[in-house]
């Protein structure tokens, strides 16, 4: 697995496990929200992640495990990302950096810019 700075905004996406791994750092610095959404830019072919205290309808419940991480599960999320970036079509890992919006509690990544990761075992 590569590793990186705890100190950078990054999540992972795992194509195999449908799963969105979050860690703790990157939800501090837009304010540790309890909940997030999920949005995509088209035009930058960007993920969205957007904090928010409000528990409104479709929001994801921040809950963290022993490791820090914040992990999202789900099929149908991955399934729109695999319409339109087909490069997320083969099951693997991948990290993505990110680049915080200034105007609101939200993140925005890159699905364009990743970072391949290489098969390891099951964490």
């Amino acid at each position: 697995m590569i590793r990186h700075s705890e100190k950078e905004l990054s999540l992972r996406i795992d194509t195999k496990n449908n799963r969105i791994s979050i860690h703790r750092y990157t939800l501090a610095q837009i304010g540790d929200p309890k909940f997030i959404h999920f949005g995509f830019h088209p035009e930058t072919m960007s993920l969205i992640v957007l904090g928010t205290w409000a528990d409104a309808r479709r929001a994801i419940r921040v809950h963290f495990v022993k490791s820090g991480a914040f992990y999202v599960y789900s099929k149908p999320l991955f399934d729109g990302i695999r319409v339109v970036c087909p490069f997320y079509q083969e099951p693997g890992s991948y990290l993505l950096r990110g680049k915080r919006i200034k105007s609101i509690p939200a993140i925005s990544f890159s699905l364009r810019d990743i970072i391949e990761e290489a098969a390891t075992e099951e964490e």
